[in-house]
């Protein structure tokens, strides 16, 4: 029997305990000027899942959502990611916890990803669109074989938008529901 969990983790920045207040003030500051400066050949995705599941990587997308002022939609636009690894390791799930051993997976963001955000990042430099903008990451998970299904699981999602700054976690530890479908 197979069990599948979809998550769309958006970056919503909306007070959540998982996304840490360092994370808020990095990105309360982002703008239409800091995403034409991002280099996406630096851009990074890390995912960290606790060891009862697997990611599926080929699933795996980057998105970025504008909301122009004064209108009434938004853009989305997805960017394809490449696996870089896949390693085990242990990251810790909370101030006073236990570490606990997780699966983390490790992307770029594809060539044609590349292409399509360099695009992007000329469309903003030109039409002078501005407005609320939110990264996400969505993906797709299985149970590992022989493992007891849960009705939640741990997740770590990074990002880093440049070597110099590193990695900013989105959210750490966060408990999500899985749903079965």
């Amino acid at each position: 029997m197979r069990f599948i969990a979809v998550l769309s983790a958006l970056l919503a920045l909306s007070g959540c305990a998982s996304i840490p207040f360092s994370t808020m003030a990095i990105f309360s500051q982002f703008d239409e000027k800091t995403l034409t400066t991002i280099d996406p050949n630096q851009m990074l995705v890390k995912v960290s899942v606790d060891d009862d599941f697997t990611l599926k990587p080929d699933s795996t997308k980057l998105q970025l959502s504008v909301k122009p002022k004064n209108a009434n939609r938004s853009t989305e636009a997805a960017f394809g990611l490449e696996l870089l690894s896949k390693v085990t390791e242990k990251r810790a799930t909370g101030l006073f916890s236990a570490e606990m051993e997780v699966t983390t997976y490790e992307f770029k963001v594809d060539q044609t990803g590349v292409a399509a955000l360099k695009q992007l990042q000329t469309q903003f430099e030109t039409t002078g669109i501005s407005g609320d903008m939110s990264f996400s990451v969505e993906t797709n998970f299985d149970v590992k074989d022989g493992t007891e299904i849960k009705d939640e699981m741990s997740l770590w999602i990074d990002l880093q938008l440049s070597e110099q700054q590193g990695y900013i976690p989105l959210f750490d530890a966060a408990k999500m529901e899985v749903k079965k479908v």
